[in-house]
């Protein structure tokens, strides 16, 4: 189910979380499975870190309550609509993540690999 806040389109259809050849009990998970508030969640966070961003595993820290694939997934979702980019660089071995907002130019990424040079 798709939702959107406004500004932003959050949810991925259930058909997209289980594949065709997953067991009844897979595409059932998937039906329950509320990815409006988790998209929505993992977006804020993301959002609050502003520039500096923040990566999966940060998040797994911050949302203890939720599963791995819960939250892991939400960053995928997220990429696809658009809402959060990599900025080229990692953190504990994971990318970092933030807003689209802070997408990072092509001008920042030649500094950036200018300066490791």
């Amino acid at each position: 189910m798709k939702e959107s806040n406004g500004t932003h389109e959050y949810g991925t259809d259930a058909h997209k979380l289980a594949r065709a050849v997953d067991p009844e009990t897979s595409h059932s998970a998937a039906a329950v499975v509320d990815t409006v508030t988790w998209e929505q969640r993992i977006h804020v966070w993301v959002s609050s870190k502003g520039a500096l961003g923040g990566t999966p595993k940060e998040a797994l820290d911050s949302f203890l309550d939720a599963p791995y694939s819960t939250v892991t997934a939400r960053f995928s979702a997220l990429k696809q609509a658009g809402h959060i980019v990599a900025n080229g660089k990692k953190r504990r071995g994971s990318a970092v993540l933030v807003d689209a907002k802070y997408a990072p130019t092509v001008s920042d990424l030649v500094a950036e690999r200018t300066i490791r040079s």
